[in-house]
């Protein structure tokens, strides 16, 4: 029986390793058939660990769910909220292209796994507020329009096949531009 139960561990294990690179590499168009083949399993064990394709998915989403409540976390603690706000568009873009997945955590709503990252916007929503009273950002913004904004720039980018760093770090500051209050004579937003 301890030997099964090692055997399942270790076979579970295996999966969660291969799902994490593959929905890195691939985001959601990953399969439950590419990960068992990858972890050197059958479907069916995939499905002993996992119950459904969206279990699967809901997990992935979770573990980078995880990185982002830290962050957003630590960012609270900082005295200049804007400059924690634009570090973590940053932070965020530099990991949607090193993980596909990632992109599903910060989309915004309506989503199928919305209870995994339900913390998101109201954490987000305080940072936001001291950088607005702080004269920094734009009162108008939200943190539904930061998520669109930095996942729609994200899906743009990955669409296009742009795995450029400068090209994803444009991104992120084209997000925190259109976030940031006033604009002085030039045209040139203030930081």
């Amino acid at each position: 029986m301890r030997a099964r139960r090692s055997d399942a561990r270790r076979n579970h294990d295996r999966i969660v390793e291969a799902a994490r690179a593959l929905f890195a590499e691939c985001g959601l168009a990953t399969t439950v058939g590419q990960v068992a083949e990858r972890a050197g399993v059958g479907k069916a064990t995939v499905y002993r660990s996992f119950p459904t394709r969206a279990a699967l998915v809901s997990s992935m989403v979770g573990q980078r769910a995880e990185w982002m409540s830290e962050r957003l976390r630590l960012a609270l603690r900082a005295e200049d909220a804007w400059a924690e706000f634009r570090a973590i568009v940053h932070d965020t873009m530099a990991r949607i292209l090193e993980d596909r997945i990632f992109g599903q955590v910060v989309a915004p709503p309506p989503r199928p796994d919305a209870e995994v990252v339900a913390g998101f916007d109201a954490t987000l929503d305080i940072l936001c507020a001291r950088a607005k009273a702080q004269g920094r950002m734009a009162a108008a913004v939200t943190p539904g329009d930061v998520r669109l904004l930095v996942s729609g720039l994200a899906m743009a980018l990955a669409a296009k096949g742009d795995t450029d760093e400068r090209s994803w770090r444009r991104g992120a500051d084209l997000v925190i531009r259109a976030c940031r209050h006033g604009e002085d004579e030039k045209g040139q937003g203030r930081r």
